[in-house]
């Protein structure tokens, strides 16, 4: 979610998958990496391989879908089960020159899984957009999910979402389930994670679930005991001003504006802080045989106020799915999510607090991002950032 300015090129899809090289031979012939079949249309915007097997990716997975996208991948799949793809999609190839870097070779030999094939979502690399590729093996096995991260500020989602990972993996949590990394690198100055399919069963929560709260205080202590601290003395709040201090030497003072008034409303009371999924909304989330299940970690972080996954349930499906700004996704989320942070414990001023402190971490998001993609940014890594 969210925007930045001042984005780097934005390389197409197909193109994050075979790295050219400088200096081709002349007359060479290309061979082929992948027969492509693209859809359109309600069920979305994707890839899948030429064939009648195609329908495995379109159909894997499927129950984590809305209805009525489930109906469409259905569709889709049993036309192109019966031989008539051409008819619902437009065929692309992928090619190579001898001497050219592919990934799917790359990622072949690096999982042992010769010949790998992938279906992938079609859009283009902008923002916080980090394409997924679904991995499977010529007979239609699924091998795994690979994650690219094209420039600065999705290769640090990458390599973030990879240490969370390990970390909540290594700490046993019994409320939430999460993948594992199968491989992680950087290949052609793309960052790549490739984790392990997820449950074959596993399901979309409820239409109007509540906010799934069990595995948060799990979560929240992946890193060690959570202690309350004074917010005025916090990590945390050092680390906002410190953005807004740069963002303001770049004309943009929003940032600390709002720092300034959370310190002077808040900075005296006591707030518990530990780690956070980072995005813990409806889409990122579903049951397997009655566990919970979670993926998506690239924005989750130490340190930060105890709660914030919570309020993130409601305010960013208000802004992404219903249009909300970013003012009232984030009030409406203070609005409905008050009995679920008291049940965390939280008194009413710790849940103003963080409520306020919420709606900054998403500022944050954005100013970081910005600040990231600036032609002349400071090389430096701030720990959130």
């Amino acid at each position: 979610m969210g925007s930045a300015e001042n984005l780097e090129p934005n390389p197409a899809f197909d193109q994050l998958l075979v790295h050219t090289d400088d200096r081709p031979r002349p007359g060479a012939d290309r061979r082929v990496v992948a027969e492509l079949l693209a859809l359109r249309g309600v069920a979305g915007d994707f890839v899948v391989p030429v064939g009648r097997d195609a329908w495995r990716p379109l159909l894997a997975y499927n129950r984590l879908r809305p209805v009525r996208v489930r109906l469409g991948r259905i569709g889709l799949g049993l036309t192109i089960a019966a031989g008539l793809g051409r008819a619902v999609g437009e065929r692309r190839t992928l090619t190579a020159r001898p001497g050219d870097r592919v990934l799917l070779d790359y990622l072949s030999t690096a999982l042992g899984e010769p010949g790998l094939r992938f279906a992938g979502t079609d859009r283009p690399c902008r923002e916080f957009v980090t394409p997924v590729l679904q991995l499977f093996t010529r007979d239609g096995r699924c091998v795994g999910f690979a994650k690219l991260g094209w420039d600065a500020v999705t290769q640090r989602m990458i390599d973030d979402e990879v240490e969370a990972l390990r970390r909540v993996r290594a700490s046993g949590p019994t409320g939430v389930r999460v993948p594992a990394v199968l491989w992680h690198g950087y290949w052609e100055g793309l960052a790549v994670m490739v984790t392990a399919p997820m449950p074959t069963d596993i399901r979309r929560l409820p239409r109007r679930a509540r906010v799934p709260v069990d595995p948060l205080a799990e979560i929240a202590a992946v890193d060690g005991p959570m202690l309350p601290t004074t917010l005025r003395t916090s990590d945390y709040l050092r680390a906002a001003t410190d953005t807004g201090f740069l963002a303001a030497t770049f004309g943009r003072r929003e940032v600390l504006t709002r720092v300034e008034r959370i310190e002077s409303d808040f900075g005296d009371l006591q707030i518990t802080f530990g780690r956070w999924h980072g995005d813990w909304v409806p889409w990122n989330l579903g049951r397997s045989r009655n566990a919970l299940f979670a993926w998506d970690w690239a924005y989750s972080a130490t340190a930060v106020p105890f709660g914030f996954d919570v309020l993130h349930f409601a305010a960013v499906p208000a802004e992404v799915l219903r249009g909300a700004s970013r003012a009232d996704a984030t009030a409406h989320a203070a609005e409905v999510s008050t009995p679920a942070l008291r049940a965390l414990g939280l008194d009413d001023d710790q849940v103003q607090a963080v409520a306020a402190l919420h709606r900054l971490e998403l500022e944050l998001r954005d100013t970081r991002a910005w600040l990231l993609r600036r032609p002349d940014r400071v090389p430096s890594r701030d720990a959130r950032a």
